[in-house]
């Protein structure tokens, strides 16, 4: 039987210094990486390690590593499941979803597990689920009330806190790849709905609220800039979406990413053909690359940890033996995030206060709240700092989602250990929700300094809560106003506008989101709607704002 070495290696790069090993620990195991994710817990490295299945020998491991590259466990509690996806749950845990045995595929169903290990190796939980054979195992993810939803293909399994399986909804899709919780309490997939690749948002239950095609099938999703959406394609293409999850741009096809890590407006990403690793910002532009390993070496997955970059690679290289395959080396590594060239901005955010706060309700829980704010910066860097992003998002989430707010100040002149203050143009966050508690937390982030990659995310936001007294009921009318007609309507209803509608959304007069219509036209007409008779919110979006109208059905 072979052998196979692992060898866990941590490289830091130092701003004015080349690579300097800091561990070299190896291990005799008979596994691989190659489906591995690293997590990080509050500062601790996590991985597995899958079983080899050509040889179908070996149990798969757990492995934990502090910041400082020590062992701290190397544990196979997982024995012979196969870990498929693992992940840093609410509280703190690393959740890991599998197939339960490497001989599963060969009966008449599979069998899969959804387990919650703690930090020291051990069960929170382990829960066992069966799913129909060659239905591979794709996506989990964590629900806001703990529970946890998996997926394979097609079917939609949900499990409860404990992990224990509740149900299974077959969702009618095919190759579902990636799954993401909005803000929404919704669950957005990459999935193809019949033979087109899709992005299909559903609610908890699996019943369809909206669908649009996408250029690819994705693997990966995280959230930038507000709501918007950076997702890792199948085919090594990083695509971006709108608020309302639309494609909006990609990456070079000639990229070939293998995984990334997403902070603030910068990119941090492993990619192939050759292996290495590359700094952009969220419009793909490149601000570092380097050739971080060998052409023996694959990397798996990166993720960040505090100011670096951990980067988990396995290579494999013929043994002496002839007939006993190869040897499997996993390395891990961890780099400054800005390699060796650092960069040298780095603003921080020193206070946040409100300048004028109020909310407007021009409809039964229907409120907006307007803030403008006071920002205060500080050059903790070594060169001056002439511009710089600052962003606002709402925590926690509203219903409805909140918008994403960006400022660009430029002309600052700002000398190192010198502040400013700063204040924003008024925004808006429009929520389906009561005013009953006015008191929100908005989160800064300042990003981009002289428009680099910053120096240190660990001093760049504050979240701070804001009071929204409520202010006059209505909103003051625009020019340009959509026209609605008929109002009150039975079936069909109109909406015609000087600027070119984006979307429309419809509301009940509780705020309960009932449906969305993606227009890109000055006229739309909505035909078949078979509500009950009442007032509905309709949201009307275009280039240039949102637009809230009342209707009345009869």
């Amino acid at each position: 039987m072979k052998n196979i070495i692992y060898f866990i290696i941590l490289l830091v790069f130092s701003a004015k210094t080349s690579a300097q090993s800091a561990f070299n620990r190896s291990y005799h195991d008979q596994n691989e990486a190659s489906n591995s994710l690293l997590v990080e817990i509050f500062g601790d490295l996590y991985f597995t390690t899958n079983l080899n299945e050509a040889y179908k020998v070996g149990k798969c491991y757990i492995y934990k590593h502090n910041n400082g590259g020590v062992l701290k466990f190397r544990s196979n509690i997982l024995g012979y499941r196969i870990p498929e996806i693992a992940y840093k749950t609410i509280d703190n845990n690393l959740l890991i979803t599998g197939r339960n045995s490497i001989c599963d595929v060969l009966g008449p169903t599979q069998v899969n597990f959804i387990a919650k290990i703690d930090s020291t190796a051990g069960f929170v939980f382990f829960s066992t689920y069966t799913v129909s054979p060659w239905d591979s195992y794709k996506a989990s993810l964590q629900y806001s009330d703990s529970s946890y939803f998996s997926f394979t293909d097609s079917v939609l399994f949900k499990h409860s806190k404990t992990g224990q399986f509740i149900s299974k909804t077959n969702l009618g899709l095919k190759n579902i790849s990636a799954c993401i919780l909005l803000p929404n309490n919704n669950i957005l997939l990459s999935a193809k709905q019949a033979i087109v690749n899709s992005l299909i948002e559903i609610s908890p239950t699996g019943a369809t609220v909206n669908m649009t095609t996408f250029p690819a099938l994705l693997k990966k999703m995280t959230f930038y800039n507000g709501q918007k959406i950076i997702g890792l394609g199948t085919n090594g293409i990083l695509y971006k979406t709108s608020t309302s999850y639309n494609y909006t741009g990609n990456s070079s096809s000639a990229l070939s990413v293998k995984d990334y890590a997403s902070k603030n407006d910068s990119l941090f990403i492993i990619a192939s053909s050759p292996e290495r690793y590359m700094i952009s910002d969220t419009a793909f532009n490149t601000s570092y690359t380097s050739t971080t390993t060998t052409q023996q070496i694959t990397q798996r997955s990166i993720c960040l940890n505090g100011n670096k970059v951990a980067i988990l690679s396995d290579s494999k290289a013929t043994t002496g033996f002839v007939g006993w395959g190869q040897h499997t080396f996993v390395s891990l590594n961890e780099i400054n995030k800005f390699s060796s060239n650092n960069f040298s901005s780095d603003v921080a955010v020193i206070s946040v206060t409100a300048d004028s706060s109020y909310s407007q309700c021009p409809f039964p829980n229907y409120c907006s709240s307007y803030l403008r704010a006071k920002i205060k910066v500080r050059n903790k860097g070594n060169t001056q700092i002439n511009s710089f992003k600052l962003n606002c998002y709402m925590y926690p989430q509203i219903d409805c989602g909140s918008n994403f707010y960006q400022e660009q100040f430029s002309g600052l002149a700002l000398m190192p250990g010198d502040s400013i203050t700063v204040t924003t143009n008024t925004f808006v966050q429009k929520t389906i929700s009561s005013p009953s508690n006015p008191n929100v937390t908005y989160c800064f982030y300042s990003s981009v300094p002289n428009g680099e990659t910053d120096k240190n995310f660990s001093d760049n936001e504050i979240c701070a809560p804001f009071n929204f007294p409520t202010g006059v009921n209505e909103i003051p009318i625009l020019n340009s106003q959509p026209i609605l007609s008929p109002n009150p309507f039975d079936n069909v209803l109109k909406i015609t506008s000087n600027d070119e509608i984006k979307t429309i959304e419809i509301f009940n007069s509780t705020g309960q989101f009932l449906k969305k219509y993606l227009i890109n036209d000055k006229t739309a007409v909505l035909t078949e709607l078979r509500m009950p008779q009442g007032i509905y919110i309709l949201r009307i979006s275009t280039n240039e704002k949102e637009i809230i109208k009342k209707v009345v059905k009869n």
